[in-house]
């Protein structure tokens, strides 16, 4: 090519009134949302980690909300507590259980976006990072207690996601 066809300056494009989504379809500032959850906790060496609750949360804006969780434990020991107890005979009947747990949360949404499924469908979705605090209760004691953590919601409809 010849050298006077190349550009010999570039200019970097203007800003002036950014918007990071149009046309959002799920409106969730000011909201409440009730969600029920189950799961299991990877920090629990002896009761059984599976676990199931309820959540309740305030969007204060399209990036943050306030919220509660109550989780209850599931009973019995964990896989592995098992397997000790039928392999060397120990006996974990004086290793405390908890019982449930109560936790603030905050959230904040890193991205809502579409995910178009079909040419005339989309499911809107969104990330967000979590911050909890707390309590767990154990049969004889409750013990304060903190998580961090990720999740994604996927909207099936404006007033229902997973």
């Amino acid at each position: 090519m010849p050298k006077d066809e190349l550009a010999q300056e570039s200019v970097y494009p203007i800003f002036d009134n950014p918007v990071s989504v149009k046309s959002r379809n799920v409106q969730d500032s000011g909201a409440f949302d009730i969600g029920l959850f189950a799961g299991l906790a990877i920090t629990e060496p002896i009761a059984n980690t599976s676990k199931y609750g309820l959540s309740f949360n305030y969007h204060l804006s399209h990036a943050h909300s306030i919220g509660a969780m109550w989780a209850m434990n599931s009973t019995g020991l964990s896989r592995d507590a098992q397997g000790l107890k039928n392999d060397f005979g120990l006996d974990f009947n004086r290793a405390p259980n908890p019982e449930y747990s109560l936790i603030g949360d905050y959230n904040y949404k890193l991205f809502y976006g579409k995910l178009s499924v079909t040419k005339s469908g989309v499911i809107n979705t969104s990330i967000y990072a979590s911050g909890s605090a707390g309590i767990i209760k154990y049969v004889h004691k409750s013990y304060p207690t903190i998580a961090v953590g990720m999740g994604e919601r996927f909207y099936l409809t404006n007033n229902f996601a997973l």
